[in-house]
């Protein structure tokens, strides 16, 4: 799973499961591109990269502003003159609340998850394109398989990009181009370390490992579907998730849904 000398774009790579992902896919030679909302996040990283030996630069920005993407996307090539993988991360933090209950400004926010994969590929094909060749890789979530109580829009959102791959798989392939999806489940991210212990406690009981994903697994994903191993999966999801299930009665027998 070598990838030395490949070029790429990771978004919202400060921190969690993007920064692992950026770390993984350096070690195995790739040049990386760090987006990150907060500039001096994406520096952080950056910089953590480089003093690791790693060649790597800081492309900060909005994903959901398409004007600031292109300005990322530009600046990776006048660096690197290519991009070889871009990993659509970013997302939008989304809370556990009622639909009946969310405003617009809510639903908006968390439909914007979607809008950002939908900005960076578009920004990135035609250099692909170009090249007859590239891996275009987005991290979703079983939430979007499964449908979260409390979190419709995001569930959709994800949904969503799933099938926008699946379908632009179709579209790209005879330019050698592969679009497949990870799909994590209860992750220790700080995002999700940030629940709480209740939240926590229900997802724990609804993995059939008893034990939450580590953001490097999820890495690890992106890494094979990144590499020559996969040259010949397009248009996937794998789930990287501990088997969760999604529903599980309470120890105490209790039938409430424990998603």
């Amino acid at each position: 799973m070598k990838l030395a000398g490949k070029i790429a774009l990771v978004t919202g790579a400060g921190r969690g499961i993007g920064n692992e992902i950026a770390k993984l896919l350096a070690q195995h030679g790739a040049k990386i591109a760090v987006n990150d909302v907060d500039e001096e996040s994406a520096a952080a990283a950056c910089r953590e990269l480089t003093g690791a030996g790693h060649q790597a630069i800081a492309v900060p920005g909005d994903v959901n502003d398409p004007e600031a993407v292109d300005q990322a996307i530009n600046t990776t090539l006048e660096e690197f003159d290519t991009i070889d993988i871009l990993v659509n991360n970013a997302a939008a933090p989304a809370d556990f609340i009622p639909f009946e209950s969310s405003t617009i400004e809510i639903q908006s926010d968390e439909l914007t998850t979607m809008m950002g994969t939908l900005h960076c590929t578009r920004s990135v094909l035609p250099t692909m394109i170009g090249n007859r060749g590239g891996r275009i890789i987005s991290i979703t979530s079983i939430a979007g398989r499964l449908g979260q109580p409390g979190r419709a829009i995001y569930s959709a959102a994800k949904a969503g990009i799933e099938k926008f791959s699946q379908a632009l798989s179709a579209e790209v392939g005879r330019y050698g181009i592969t679009v497949n999806c990870v799909s994590p489940g209860p992750t220790m991210s700080p995002r999700f370390k940030a629940r709480s212990e209740e939240l926590r406690e229900k997802s724990r009981r609804a993995v059939s490992l008893a034990r939450f994903v580590e953001p490097e697994e999820v890495a690890q994903a992106v890494l094979f579907l990144a590499s020559d191993m996969a040259n010949a999966i397009t248009g996937g999801v794998i789930d990287v998730d501990a088997g969760f299930g999604g529903f599980m009665p309470d120890q105490s027998g209790d039938s409430e849904g424990s998603r």
